[in-house]
């Protein structure tokens, strides 16, 4: 008697016998290695170990505790000072240091650190000359209106301003001069960085566009705080760099777009770019006629070379 065949072997859906078939465990299973694979890519997404290894409990943004080191955004505010060899010997950090972290103005002194300002917008400090006061630069949200697209609209600017405060907190941040720039019904500003105080305390050097950007380059001004104008120190500048200081000239004298658009980091060579916009071909032609002679006239300024770009 022939045995009856079988409509399919066993195990037909697992040919090697090494499943569970019929069984709710594989899909669980799966549901369960999903979740640890999510849990362990936020942990990493935010710095942390997986599944809270090696975290800290420590204090002041960063000391260790039983776990490790605690995340901080920016260099923890602790610095690390070496321990006199005896107790007689002097403190190997004298003095004091000034920095920024995470957008507010700090000072560390061998007792610890100090946190001066809480605005979260505040860079580039400098001491003042008797050590009384840290300027520094801090940007603040204001609206600002300019034509865009032959339409005038508003927009969101993040304004800088000249700022100090004093080191023993006995006041609050001083507002002493704002990037904030107005003229008729247009509105925006410039640019402010870099502020060093002079030794007389009296000057502050820094690298801005003041008083009116819409004609000057970004250039190293003083600021006097007594008068809060702004003045060009004599300093000695090459053929390249007067080329480039010579663009505010040539927006204004031809109404055209002008950028130094190369070579920024050379002392000796720029790249200097301007832009034509005229109802006809010949309008604009003319007027790159007129700078490519006016720019040859300059005895201060050597051209190596000059191309066109037309866009229709």
């Amino acid at each position: 008697m022939t045995p009856p065949v079988r409509q399919s072997p066993p195990r037909a859906g697992d040919p090697y016998g090494l499943g569970i078939v019929g069984s709710f465990l594989a899909p669980v299973l799966a549901i369960v290695g999903l979740l640890i694979v999510a849990i362990i890519t936020i942990n990493l997404l935010n710095g942390e170990l997986p599944l809270g290894l090696g975290r800290g409990t420590g204090t002041n943004g960063g000391t260790t505790g039983d776990g490790g080191p605690a995340r901080t955004p920016a260099p923890s505010n602790v610095v690390v000072v070496p321990e006199p060899s005896t107790p007689t010997d002097e403190p190997l950090f004298l003095g004091a240091m000034t920095y920024a972290k995470a957008g507010n103005i700090w000072v560390q002194t061998d007792d610890g650190p100090t946190q001066l300002t809480d605005s979260g917008t505040a860079s580039m400090p400098s001491w003042s000359p008797d050590g009384k006061y840290v300027y520094y630069i801090e940007t603040k949200r204001s609206r600002g209106f300019w034509p865009v697209n032959g339409r005038p609209g508003t927009y969101d600017m993040e304004v800088p301003h000249l700022m100090r405060v004093p080191v023993d907190r006995s006041g609050p941040p001083e507002d002493l001069h704002s990037g904030r720039f107005r003229e008729g019904n247009l509105i925006w500003f410039s640019w402010m960085r870099q502020p060093v105080v002079s030794p007389s305390g009296k000057t502050i050097a820094m690298v801005t566009d003041q008083p009116r950007p819409d004609e000057r380059d970004v250039v190293v001004q003083f600021y006097n705080l007594k008068s809060g104008k702004f003045s060009r120190p004599d300093l000695p500048v090459t053929s390249a760099r007067k080329g480039a200081c010579s663009l505010a000239v040539t927006r204004e004298r031809f109404h055209v777009s002008a950028a130094e658009v190369g070579g920024q980091d050379t002392w000796q060579r720029a790249t200097l770019g301007f832009a034509v916009v005229a109802s006809e071909a010949r309008l604009a032609d003319a007027t790159i006629d007129e700078i490519d002679r006016y720019l040859w006239s300059r005895p201060e300024i050597e051209v190596l070379d000059s191309t066109t770009h037309w866009l229709t």
